[in-house]
This record gives structure tokens, sequence and C-alpha cells, in this order.
């Protein structure tokens, strides 16, 4: 977003300000209705996170060099020999054909341990008057519910897809990049960083660069998501902007950190106003800007965060119908590769049951 476009966002904010005046008493019921849903949302996630996941895969340095020989022999026409390679490698192939299932049950896993987290967060600062942190908070949550909304609507395709009986797995592995994208999505080549001397690297030396033939996990931005997301919301992208303003040293740092604000009018009528600065409960009482800004920044968040279990919800049901064709794909590929799986191996559908018990 340009600075004039910031601009035009945060004068649209006090416009409707100003036609809708809200008062402190509604500004602290909105409030206490946002930490309301930030509760609610708390308490739902952690039912679900009772139990921790075994976030199962294989190799993708083993797999790949397999992987990308077949898929070049196929798009040749599968006339020539087919690729040839040792028995490890061979499986690692067979074992990542149900990786994408595996990559959004561990999404929807991750989302739920995040968002906990930071609803946690959000509880905790918010109960100790540390305003500035529970306005970033409430901002980290809207970027994960607006994250996990994008991949409930890029997966609208394979969620009213079909099977055919001879490509069983099909739509899965169509829907494997944009799955892969939103749990390994980022803007850095994790293996150089790891050996970089950050103190004397450039940013492009450990710039993720997508490989050939290889799934493309490059970060999109985040505002991307956002614009999505407002269409779900109205008014979420310029609320997520204002909310910018508390987590950039901009000027909700001097809001969050007023204890009150004062004015008054010496004898020649010059109105003096001072604001008290520190630690402690913020009273927003003559702040009237302010309140009716937070108050409807406060009440769309409210909207997002009542949104998040009606998408976690689309994507279990996506991740149930990705793990039935990851399954039916997986039974067929041991069958016909019997060598390669005994009894006691692990099934290639990526569960962790052995091939004797997974059914």
């Amino acid at each position: 977003m340009s600075k004039m476009q910031a601009a035009k966002a945060h004068m649209e904010v006090l416009r409707m300000a100003e036609e809708e005046p809200i008062t402190v008493k509604t500004y602290k019921e909105i409030q206490d209705a946002a930490l309301g849903s930030v509760r609610d949302l708390s308490s739902g996630l952690q039912d679900r996170l009772r139990s921790s996941l075994k976030y199962r895969m294989v190799s993708q340095s083993q797999a790949a060099p397999a992987e990308k020989a077949y898929y070049l022999w196929h798009q040749a026409g599968g006339t020539s020999a087919q690729p040839s390679f040792d028995a490890a490698s061979t499986r690692a192939v067979l074992y990542n054909q149900a990786a994408a299932a595996r990559q959004l049950e561990a999404f929807l896993q991750v989302s739920r341990v995040t968002i906990f987290e930071l609803c946690q967060t959000a509880i905790r600062t918010f109960e100790a008057h540390e305003m500035a942190a529970f306005y970033m908070t409430i901002r980290g949550l809207v970027e994960r519910i607006a994250n996990v909304a994008a991949l409930a609507d890029a997966l609208q395709d394979f969620s009213h897809a079909t099977p055919s009986p001879d490509k069983p797995n099909e739509p899965l592995l169509l829907a494997a990049g944009k799955i892969g994208k939103a749990l390994y999505g980022t803007k850095f080549d994790w293996g150089k960083l790891r050996n970089a001397d950050l103190r004397a690297a450039k940013k492009d030396d450990v710039a993720y660069v997508r490989k050939e033939l290889s799934m493309d996990v490059a970060a999109r931005s985040v505002l991307t998501s956002i614009d999505k997301l407002d269409k779900r919301v109205r008014g979420a992208r310029i609320a997520y902007e204002v909310l910018c303003e508390f987590l950039h040293p901009n000027v909700g740092d001097l809001y969050s950190a007023t204890a009150c604000a004062t004015s008054h009018s010496d004898r020649l009528g010059t109105r003096h106003v001072t604001r008290e600065l520190g630690l402690g409960p913020k009273d927003f009482s003559t702040s009237f800007d302010l309140v009716a800004i937070m108050s409807q920044v406060l009440s769309i968040c409210c909207e997002v965060f009542r949104l998040l279990p009606s998408v976690l919800a689309e994507l279990d049901a996506n991740s149930r119908k990705a793990e039935e064709m990851a399954k039916s794909f997986a039974h067929i590929v041991r069958s016909n590769y019997k060598p390669l799986f005994r009894k006691d191996d692990l099934c290639p559908c990526l569960s962790g049951l052995t091939v004797r018990k997974c059914r």
C-alpha cells in the first residue's frame, strides 16, 4: 500500500468515526466483546489441541531426483525406458504421494496452535493494561485468520472435485502446491541461512529462489490474504492497517502509552493539552477520535474472529477428503509394489500405521 493509499484509508476511518460517534461506554462494551470473542476462540481451539499431532513425511532430498526423473519421463510421453532408482528412493517417491494430505493436516494443527497462543497473549496483555502489545497481538490474529481463510478459498476446486477411478489422488496432487505454500511459505532459503554469516551476508544471498521442477514455497504478501478477507468481512483491510500503526513505531505507540489526556484553557483562552504517558490502565475517555476509530476496528475484528470456526470446518472437511484420497491411492500403490512394502513397514499413506494395520 502506498503512503497516499494509507492516508486515504485513515481518512476513511476518521470520516466514518465522525458520522457514527461512539461513546466511551460503548467503546468499553465493544472492547469487552472483542476480549470475549478472543476467549471463545481460545476455549474452542484448546479443545482441539488436547493431543499433539505427529506430522509424518519422508526425506524430500531423497525423493526429489526420482520424482523429477519420473515427471520428465511422463512429459516425454513415457516412450523411452522408465527411470530406475534404488528401492529407498523409489519408496520415498511413493510415500511422497500422500504428502499433501499430511501437510493440510499439519497446517490446521499449526494454525490452531499459533492462533491459540496469540489468543492467550491477547488476554494476558489486555489484563496487564499493555495496550501496544494487545493491539499488536490482535493484528497477528487477523493475519493468521486471513491466511486460513485464503487457503479455504484456494481449495474450493478440490472440495468439489470427484476423483476418477484410474487417478484417485489427482485432485490432491493438483491442490498440493497451494497447501504446501500455505504451510511452508517463506522469503528465505533456510539451508543457506543455516550456513550464512548473517553479519556479512546480503539479503539476496539467502533469499528463497524456486528450483526447477520443485514446489513453489515463496511467501505471498499477507495483504493478498487480507484483501480476500475484506470480501468476507467488510472493513477488514482498513482495520488491519490501523492495527499496523500499533505494530510499527508509528503514532500507535503514543496512543497506547497514554494513560490519560487532559486539557484546560488558560486566562486568555489558550487551550493546553497534556498527555500522561506511562504504565497502567489507559483512560480513553477524553480521546474521542481514538475511541471512535478503535471501536470500529475492534467490532470488525470480532467479526473476523467469529469467522474462524466455519473456515476451520471447511478445511477440516477438505483434510478428511485428502486423507481418504491419499489412503485409497496408497493402498493401490502397496499392492502394485509388493516387493517394496512388507506388512510391518509403514503404510505409504503416511498415517504412521503399518501395512498390516492400515485399512
